[in-house]
């Protein structure tokens, strides 16, 4: 699931389930609880070949992000694709509970690659400080 690289680390989302061994969930959780000054990444590994398989249903919060922090989908081995290129997709099933992805406060060096965000009604990225690059 997890290797050192220099300090920092390195998390692989294997499975799409909203939380678990090798979910997104237990990666950013873990990213968040490593007190790392190196920035730690983010990337994916799903097996399939439908778009079920790269869909990431959310029922819950995903917990808050922590700084130094790059979540990288384009890591994603698949000929499958979303709009836009986009190799996995965080979708909310429940519509009437509406769900925050990424939530934190003063975060710095939080970068997103190749996420697609579908069927949210509620904000995506809610920060009151959050430096996006």
């Amino acid at each position: 699931m997890l290797f050192n690289k220099a300090n920092a680390t390195t998390f692989i989302v294997t499975s799409n389930a909203d939380s678990g061994p090798g979910t997104l969930r237990e990666a950013m959780t873990n990213a968040g609880i490593n007190d790392n000054v190196l920035t730690d990444y983010i990337y994916f590994n799903l097996l399939g070949t439908s778009a079920s398989d790269f869909t990431i249903n959310l029922t819950q919060n995903l917990p808050n992000v922590s700084s130094n922090l790059v979540i990288d989908a384009t890591s994603q081995p698949s000929i499958f694709t979303f709009p836009n290129q986009t190799k996995v997709k965080i979708s909310s099933p429940v519509s009437n509970n509406p769900i925050t992805i990424f939530k934190g406060n003063s975060i710095i060096n939080f970068e997103i690659y190749g996420l697609f965000v579908y069927d949210y009604t509620d904000e995506v990225v809610s920060r009151p400080t959050v430096g996006l690059r």
